[in-house]
């Protein structure tokens, strides 16, 4: 199979490239396609298929396209990789030089850049190969150096480095450099931070302007055509799909006081990602533009906004939000604590956990898992009851303790054994591969195939992955030694049972000591409407344990009045519902227009 690495941003010409170097035409990716395609064909290259990186720099080795044709290759569907020049492949010249001359060879797999005259199938045209690869990635760094200096001018001289206005402007039609204020965003910006000012948070803000469908800053620039062209078109209710995160970046934003503020973030080097800039490094310009608030409203909206928003509730469970997790999705439920002020002056104090997958869904067209909440207050006397029970029955049933534990950790045994020597497996297997890179390495370097530096540069990150694969094996071996003695875990527990023997009161301390991890599963009704849900705790060493319950036949006066319990469980039940719905009539009621 022949195949054709194609980048469209470079092939199609700088008159036909838009924004941030993509190619949107699809004329013209037809066009790039069909001349990189010809050219395979005309070479002899069947059954031809094209990875294209459109708008990624050649620093980046995760783009979809190159991503994609690593999977195939390593499938086996690839025989030939063809390019124009070595700059296709990337500008990092040791991953290149990677690929290039250790990868695509040990995949048997024809590299071929057209341009740099590049055949790895030919010896003699990877003499110069490292020498382009050096090339290209001197390029970036003189491209990116000589960028960061028109940057930091622009930046210096008082104008915006943003590409597109803020939320709430738009720029002057008579100078593309100067912000004025868009009417309708402007209001809705003056809006968030008076709802702050009152002491609303991030949340309730979102949800007010949803409820009154306030379009959000991707709506708007979808709508304009102008940045955020990412987003997706949405239905119309996400139109108005407000998020927290979107109202706190709003409320930090100093351009709202008409000033502007350059370099809040910045680059270590080329190579690296953004990161936070200092405030002390950050330039800012006063009155640039009009500001949309003023100074008041922006110190009375932070002074609330800045204020601790919850109330933790008393007896808070947060040390144990990091080990309990929902049954459905498999991800740590979020701890949360709230208090509600009521009209009364009394405060009422909420603490329960809630799914996280369910929780970051929230601004999601649907909603992934499901609520699973429930309350914090029923998670530590839960804990102790298992604790105590599971102790107790270890101490007095000690011999019939032990055997049990000893049955179901030999039952465990083999699945997590062949995991675990799966993993093992597949890190030697790397290991072995990184020996053979390196005695390839150093034979090129003996026959002076590659310099001296990029020797030291591949051989050191060679080593340094070998060292570091070496490390967690050893880690996975001991832990493949610790499941194959089941004896050491029975032994560990039944010590931590004696220390505790005689605890009434269980600290967090203690409880961690004991608790591996809990397990929320949703809550579900019987027949009768009757609301149970399942909590999975699994102790340290022997994981979930249940102790044997002896059945205990009830007396027919004692059944008598269980059912009558029930009975009366129901009727309260049903009296509680029918409150709640005359509630609702008369609120419908009164809201009704006379």
């Amino acid at each position: 199979m022949g195949v054709c690495l194609v980048k469209p941003q470079f092939e199609a010409g700088r008159e036909k490239v838009g924004k941030n170097g993509v190619v949107r035409d699809p004329a013209t990716h037809c066009e790039v396609l069909h001349n990189a395609m010809g050219y395979a064909a005309a070479n002899g290259f069947e059954n031809c298929r094209h990875y294209t990186d459109d708008g990624f720099s050649g620093r980046n080795f995760e783009r979809p396209g190159w991503q994609q044709m690593m999977t195939d290759i390593d499938s086996g569907k690839i025989g030939t990789v063809l390019v124009k020049d070595m700059s296709r492949v990337g500008r990092d010249y040791l991953q290149t030089g990677f690929y290039t001359e250790i990868y695509f060879k040990e995949k048997d797999v024809r590299f071929i850049a057209i341009d740099s005259h590049v055949d790895n199938s030919r010896s003699d045209s990877l003499e110069f190969a490292p020498m382009l690869n050096v090339l290209n990635e001197m390029y970036l760094h003189d491209l990116s150096k000589k960028v960061n200096i028109g940057f930091r001018a622009k930046g210096m001289s008082g104008q915006s480095l943003t590409s597109t206005p803020l939320f709430g402007y738009k720029r002057d039609p008579e100078d593309k450099n100067h912000w004025v204020i868009e009417p309708e965003t402007a209001e809705i910006v003056r809006r968030i931070f008076e709802l702050a000012a009152t002491g609303m948070n991030p949340h309730r803000i979102a949800k007010t302007l949803q409820t009154e469908r306030r379009i959000t800053p991707s709506t708007y620039f979808r709508r304009s055509d102008m940045g955020n062209r990412y987003h997706a078109r949405r239905q119309e209710t996400g139109d108005y799909d407000w998020h927290r995160g979107t109202v706190i970046g709003i409320l930090n934003k100093r351009e709202y006081l008409g000033m502007t503020v350059n370099f809040k973030t910045c680059t270590p080097s080329y190579k690296a990602k953004q990161i936070q800039n200092p405030i002390e490094k950050q330039v800012v310009f006063e009155n640039t533009h009009e500001a949309i608030v003023d100074r008041q409203a922006w110190e009375k909206a932070h002074e609330a906004f800045e204020k601790p928003k919850r109330a933790k509730a008393e007896n808070a469970d947060s040390n144990f939000k990091d080990f309990v997790f929902c049954a459905r999705c498999g991800a740590p439920m979020s701890n949360l604590h709230h208090a509600q002020h009521l009209k009364t002056g009394t405060i009422c104090y909420y603490d329960f956990f809630i799914c996280s997958t369910y929780r970051k869904s929230e601004h999601l067209e649907e909603r992934q898992c499901v609520q699973n909440a429930f309350s914090a207050k029923a998670l530590r006397p839960l804990l102790k009851e298992t604790i105590q029970t599971v102790s107790r029955y270890a101490l007095t049933n000690q011999e019939e303790f032990l055997t049990r534990l000893q049955r179901e950790i030999l039952t465990e045994q083999p699945e997590q054994t062949k995991q675990l020597k799966k993993r093992i497996a597949a890190k030697n297997k790397r290991v072995a591969e990184l020996d053979r890179f390196l005695k390839k390495l150093y034979e090129n370097y003996a026959l002076e195939k590659i310099p001296e530096e990029r020797f030291d540069a591949l051989s050191a990150e060679y080593e340094s992955e070998q060292t570091q694969l070496e490390k967690a094996v050893l880690d996975e071996q001991r832990q493949l030694d610790e499941i194959q003695s089941g004896e050491d875990k029975i032994e560990r527990f039944m010590a931590l049972v004696e220390r505790y023997r005689d605890c009434t009161e269980y600290s967090d301390e203690v409880l961690r000591q004991f608790v591996e991890k809990v397990i929320v599963h949703e809550t579900v009704k019987d027949e009768d409407g009757e609301r149970s849900r399942e909590i999975e705790v699994y102790l340290n060493f022997i994981g979930k344990f249940d102790v044997p319950v002896q059945s205990v036949e009830l007396s027919p006066k004692e059944q008598k009045r269980q059912e009558a319990l029930k009975k009366r469980r129901i009727h309260q039940r049903n009296k509680r519902a029918q409150a709640r719905q005359e509630r609702m009539n008369a609120q419908l009621k009164n809201e009704s227009p006379i």
